[in-house]
């Protein structure tokens, strides 16, 4: 049975990484509506829709990251697409996203934990699904709207606001979702799909999935936004099968790729040594080069 998905995008043409999880999904069947503000190029198939229908575009605003130094539409995105569920209902996902099924079980409800190694309680607003004017999906919006005056990351207005809300809720009994459906490669093992020498554990892994996740924002804060993922791996491989003709002929190689890694990971490490060494095993520090003497 086709499934709609509702998409937002905002800042210029569609990046390759985008482009291709929007295609993914209507690769597979289902009806893809990307909403934004100006004319845009799109996948076959793909159709445009006014994002000022949901929210005006002078209200629109801007976060800036941090990490990148930049100009981030991240967290109105979050407060988007809890307004558009709000007024219509269905599914949203991120444009980041490559979907993996062409049918999905019925539900009226979906979410799931990003990170149930490291917090449990922790749920992701990147494919969510929840009915037309539903209690929970208003008082997300509401909390949102709220907390965008005093924004503190880039992640307050999604995640920590989605899954601070849906605490206060029993998980309803026409729910589908589950970390390993949603987001079978977590977030702080994202390089994986990158390097070609974890192509084969990533397959393994998605293919009970529905969802890959491909975290455009944890690349953006590796400095890796500019040329094609390196041959031969995972992302590369969708790339190609999804969007062969926005391809470019210059790739990052692995030694290119692994000190950008090493690099992001060393600025974090007060926090994700340790986040790597539960999600991934205390062995992925030493294969990633990243010394001990460093934790």
């Amino acid at each position: 049975m086709t499934t709609e998905f509702n998409f937002f995008w905002y800042g210029g043409p569609l990046t390759i990484l985008n482009w291709v999880g929007v295609a993914s999904f209507v690769k597979l069947g289902h009806t893809a509506r990307l909403w934004a503000y100006e004319p845009l190029e799109v996948p076959p198939g793909v159709l445009v829709e006014d994002a000022n229908e949901i929210i005006p575009k002078e209200e629109l605003f801007l976060y800036m990251n941090p990490v990148t130094r930049r100009l981030d539409v991240g967290p109105f995105s979050d407060l988007f697409r809890f307004k558009l569920l709000w007024m219509r209902g269905g599914w949203y996902s991120d444009t980041d996203v490559i979907c993996l099924r062409p049918e999905f079980p019925v539900c009226d409800y979906a979410w799931a934990q990003i990170i149930p190694e490291i917090d449990p309680s922790a749920l992701a607003p990147s494919q969510i699904r929840f009915p037309r004017h539903d209690p929970m999906i208003e008082h997300l919006y509401k909390n949102c709207l709220e907390s965008s005056s005093a924004i503190q990351s880039r992640e307050h207005l999604g995640p920590h606001v989605f899954s601070k809300t849906l605490a206060g809720y029993p998980t309803p009994a026409s729910h589908w979702g589950s970390a390993d459906e949603f987001y079978p490669i977590r977030w702080i093992e994202t390089f994986k799909l990158w390097l070609p020498e974890f192509r084969d554990e990533v397959e393994a892994r998605v293919r009970s999935a529905a969802f890959v996740s491909t975290m455009n924002s944890m690349h953006a804060y590796m400095d890796m936004a500019d040329k094609m993922p390196p041959r031969g791996s995972w992302l590369d491989e969708a790339f190609r099968k999804l969007a062969p003709e926005k391809m470019v002929a210059e790739h990052y190689t692995c030694e290119e790729t692994l000190p950008r890694i090493r690099a992001y990971f060393i600025a974090q490490k007060s926090w994700a040594f340790e986040e790597l060494a539960q999600t991934c095993g205390v062995d992925m520090l030493a294969r990633l080069g990243l010394e001990s003497s460093e934790a």
